[in-house]
């Protein structure tokens, strides 16, 4: 079942249950390929996906993955309840033109997004997925932009540690954040606090040779090892290029990609 990405992963064959997945796209790059096909992943596997966007439309997503596998993920929210979405896009866009007494879950009295609440409405969707399926994934797209709407660096920490604690009261879920990265900002710190709980990083940046028609970009995968002294350090990295297509995502070693079709 898995895919070339899947197995990079190292979740070709149990899935991500259980783990917590840091994808860093760098300035410059984009790793939406890399949420599309854990999506795919986790939706042909049928788990649950809690998806919580704050850089892409509901819509956006459903024709990506119509687009990858025939996979109508509206059918899949609405029908088979598969999906649960928290669109903060669209939650700031109705916030943004709702009168000042206009009641709203998500803001506190500081008109910013309350971390707590949002963290409360995430673990009852998860909640409610579990009920129809063993496990469930939670998707959060992306981390960064929760810094550009107001909320605190302390304050998105504590959102992800919440979140990471339904590892833990559940059985069953995995905890996907990405994270768009600019050096010398806020979401630098951000990924590399990230970076110190999660189980695998994924790093996704442009080639430094410029650009290509054979390569998209640079993937680094870099898993946390588990035994003994060693639970703090990391793995040596792998390092593959990639080339995102309509349909798929080509990964090839570095300096091969010329020599497949």
């Amino acid at each position: 079942m898995g895919t070339p990405l899947s197995a990079a992963l190292g979740i070709d064959r149990e899935g991500l249950v259980g783990r917590f997945l840091s994808v860093n796209e760098f300035h410059g790059s984009n790793a939406n390929f890399v949420i599309a096909s854990l999506m795919v992943d986790s939706l042909k596997r049928s788990h649950g996906i809690c998806l919580i966007s704050l850089h892409n439309t509901f819509g956006h997503y459903h024709h990506v993955l119509t687009k990858m596998s025939a996979l109508n993920l509206c059918e899949l929210k609405e029908q088979n309840a598969q999906v649960e979405t928290v669109e903060l896009i669209s939650e700031l866009r109705e916030h943004m033109y709702c009168e000042d007494e206009c009641p709203h879950d998500l803001w506190d009295k500081h008109n910013k997004i309350s971390v707590q609440q949002l963290f409360s409405i995430i673990r009852d969707k998860v909640r409610k997925l579990l009920v129809t399926h063993p496990t469930v994934c939670v998707i959060i797209d992306d981390a960064s932009h929760f810094l550009d709407m107001g909320v605190s660096l302390r304050d998105v920490l504590s959102l992800l540690q919440y979140c990471r604690t339904l590892l833990t009261t559940f059985s069953g879920v995995s905890l996907v954040v990405l994270t768009h990265v600019i050096t010398e900002d806020d979401s630098n710190l951000l990924a590399n606090n990230v970076a110190h709980v999660a189980d695998t990083i994924v790093n996704i940046s442009v080639l430094k040779t410029g650009h290509s028609s054979d390569v998209t970009g640079v993937m680094e995968v870099k898993d946390k090892q588990n035994n003994d002294a060693s639970s703090e350090k990391w793995n040596v990295s792998n390092l593959f290029h990639f080339k995102v297509m309509d349909r798929q995502v080509k990964l090839y070693a570095p300096g091969t990609s010329m020599l497949r079709t």
